[in-house]
């Protein structure tokens, strides 16, 4: 079992990882390392946490993004969270199984069933089983976080951490943005839990300025990834 408390512990929220061009018989590919402590050498080591595939097959966002210096940082540092997320994911799954839950009592009457985490408070994840859509079948994350860097002066918090947690409170449980600020640690591994009410409102003018964009992309997105034409659409 993954526990959350070994994931911080152990430096994978810290400055191990970093991204790396491969070359294998020609072709290259980018890679997520990291260099870990260990125990049994005492030395420092590194291996590969993810293969992002052939660099050449990227979003155009995400190789431009590498080969700046300065945009590589955020590149990377984005990426990672999503190494973190998927550990996370990993975490809350066991938790849920290990979790006491009884479905029935002893005279065969249905008790709550309420997964009961060791008494501690219990926490959203609804919103990973979202983020492959948001990020994959949308194309939403790097595209965002392109338009950050290259057209606002925002560097303290991620645009797109902020918009996909209010894209996914409208679907799990539908409340206004000054609820969903005041609501945003309620959700397992949330990387806006610091960001103030204020930034809220410039994440919404963001998208007011880029939504035609945002749009368009969504959808080439979606079509490129399903091999066919939208039908129907909700807004």
């Amino acid at each position: 079992m993954i526990e959350l408390g070994s994931i911080i512990r152990y430096g994978y929220l810290g400055e191990l990882m970093y991204l790396r061009l491969k070359t294998n018989r020609g072709r290259k590919y980018l890679l997520m390392m990291e260099s870990v402590h260990d125990p049994e050498t005492g030395k420092c080591v590194k291996r590969m946490v993810k293969s992002y595939g052939r660099y050449e097959n990227l979003p155009e966002e995400v190789r431009r993004a590498f080969e700046d210096e300065r945009a590589r940082k955020q590149l990377t540092a984005e990426l990672e969270r999503d190494c973190l997320n998927a550990r996370l994911t990993m975490a809350a799954e066991s938790a849920v199984k290990a979790a006491d839950v009884a479905k029935v009592d002893d005279d065969g009457l249905e008790c709550d069933d309420t997964p009961r985490l060791n008494g501690a408070f219990e926490l959203n994840y609804g919103h990973l089983a979202l983020k492959p859509i948001w990020e994959n079948e949308l194309g939403l994350k790097y595209k965002i976080s392109y338009l950050q860097q290259a057209y606002t002066e925002i560097e303290a918090w991620s645009l797109n951490d902020l918009l996909f947690y209010l894209a996914s409170v409208k679907i799990l449980r539908p409340q206004s943005y000054l609820q969903a600020s005041n609501n945003r640690s309620d959700f397992i591994y949330c990387p806006w839990s610091r960001i103030n009410q204020d930034n809220f409102y410039r994440a919404l003018d963001f998208v007011y300025e880029f939504k035609d964009e945002l749009l368009s992309h969504a959808v080439r997105t979606h079509m490129e990834h399903k091999k066919k034409a939208i039908r129907l659409a909700f807004f």
